[in-house]
């Protein structure tokens, strides 16, 4: 996806997330903050990368919003 595509989703009231694993196994959300766009922690601390696809699985599933970049 384009920045600029990010951006009119955000616009739109969607919700935009990513799986991370560095610095550590986490869900990151993108988020436009004075004209740019910046990911930040959405939800960390899981056990394993496993146990962050069931949640993410689970946040994907749950709400027409939210989509996976």
């Amino acid at each position: 996806m384009t920045i600029q595509n990010n951006i009119k989703l955000l616009k739109a009231g969607f919700t935009i997330l990513r799986r991370s694993e560095y610095p550590e196994v986490c869900i990151k959300k993108c988020v436009y903050r004075g004209g740019s766009i910046v990911w930040v922690y959405y939800q960390r601390c899981f056990d394993s990368k496993a146990a962050r696809d069931r949640m993410m699985k689970h946040l994907l599933r749950d709400d027409d919003k939210i989509i996976e970049d």
